[in-house]
């Protein structure tokens, strides 16, 4: 079934967020407005919700509500911020196993990077391995995806084994 919403509101929500954690608290915001929606008050989301709404998502509502994507009844506004909600839990999950605990712009770098290789907004789910020395385990979609110096070191440790018991043996 077509959704009554444009996804381009979905693209500007989704756009803030790089992992999780990140939509874990976005969505927590976006269920205690729907809270406000039946108030009195006439309008569009963010007025009604005005003082209520949090300084990350000004931004967001006020381009919602310049491109006209933003319903006008308060049955429909729920009705959109729940459809948002939905939408945000359904996105595409890369778990990221890294060595350390990145930076916000690393974060956002490495998801930018990640869902242009994809072809769509993923969120990432990172996770710390300190026993990683050095790169990243990537899965998506049940795929296990790794570059580690770990995983080198073992492979050039296995070769020189082997090359190591063909030289006893020869001999």
């Amino acid at each position: 079934m077509r959704s009554q919403f444009d996804d381009s509101a979905l693209v500007i929500f989704a756009n803030i967020v790089n992992d999780t954690q990140g939509v874990s608290y976005l969505i927590d915001q976006l269920e205690s407005l729907k809270r406000f929606l039946f108030k009195d008050k006439e309008g569009t989301i963010s007025k009604k919700t005005d003082v209520f709404l949090a300084q990350n998502l000004v931004p967001v509502f006020a381009e919602i509500e310049e491109k006209g994507l933003e319903p006008a009844t308060d049955s429909a506004q729920l009705q959109f911020l729940d459809w948002v909600i939905g939408n945000l839990k359904n996105l595409p999950c890369v778990k990221a196993i890294l060595a350390f605990e990145p930076t916000e712009t690393f974060s956002a770098r490495l998801n930018s990077d990640i869902s242009a290789e994809i072809g769509q907004k993923v969120i990432l789910e990172l996770v710390v391995d300190r026993h990683i020395v050095a790169g990243a385990i990537f899965e998506y979609e049940g795929k296990i995806f790794g570059d580690t110096l770990e995983e080198k070191l073992s492979l050039a440790l296995s070769r020189l084994l082997q090359n190591l018991s063909r030289g006893k043996a020869s001999k």
